[in-house]
């Protein structure tokens, strides 16, 4: 059951890729990069980057956010945002997932 008392600053949010298409490292133009800055630009609580193609976020956007793994990433944050389909994400199991609220935007986590 949720807690009544978490406002949306308890609430970390884990955006799970940032390429233009999967396994590259590729920024530029990306949709998903674009869906991560809008979250950390309107969400009050924590947000945390999974993108395992880069070694660190750029510095120009992406202000506020933390590059982390994806075993980190699952095992801390609420809600789960994938944006990419990495195979890295492919592989991760529903067991892994199942304590996680989960938005998959790419259809390999339902």
């Amino acid at each position: 059951m949720a807690n009544p008392d978490r406002t949306a600053k308890d609430v970390t949010i884990a955006c799970f890729g940032l390429a233009f298409k999967p396994d590259i490292d590729d920024l530029r133009e990306s949709p998903a990069l674009m869906i991560a800055e809008r979250i950390l630009s309107t969400h009050a609580g924590g947000v945390m980057i999974v993108e395992p193609n880069v070694a660190s976020l750029p510095a120009k956007c992406l202000l506020g956010g933390a590059l982390v793994s994806a075993t980190e990433a699952i095992s801390t944050a609420d809600i789960l945002v994938l944006l990419v389909d990495h195979q890295s994400f492919k592989a991760l199991g529903r067991q892994e997932l199942q304590d996680c609220l989960i938005v998959d935007c790419r259809g390999i986590w339902d």
